[in-house]
């Protein structure tokens, strides 16, 4: 089983973005939980009780950037793959100190 975390300020983008998720692995015939956040310090909170192994982040988010939750990710010893999401492609080299798996547009 698979757990995936999504998390975007923007409830439309985040549940767009939950569902394109959920019909790839779907398609897969994976098996998966996602769960969705609205804010970085919530998903902290879930990632502490339960790691996630695949995190879906906004790197434009108001109380935490989506890089201060990388940190904060990787700070708890995590190995979860990373794909950033953001139109802000001038974030993308500064992402790579993170690790990510993907960064997407």
């Amino acid at each position: 089983m698979i757990r995936i975390a999504v998390c975007d300020d923007e409830v439309i983008f985040v549940r767009c973005l939950r569902d394109m998720v959920e019909a790839l692995f779907e398609k897969q015939g994976m098996e998966f939980q996602c769960f969705v956040y609205t804010s970085a310090p919530e998903l902290i909170r879930a990632h502490r009780k339960e790691e996630f192994q695949l995190l879906f982040l906004d790197i434009d988010m108001p109380e935490m950037s989506g890089m201060e939750l990388a940190a904060e990710i990787r700070a708890m010893n995590s190995a979860a793959a990373l794909i950033f999401v953001s139109s802000h492609s001038d974030f993308v080299f500064e992402s790579f100190q993170f690790q990510p798996f993907r960064f997407l547009r």
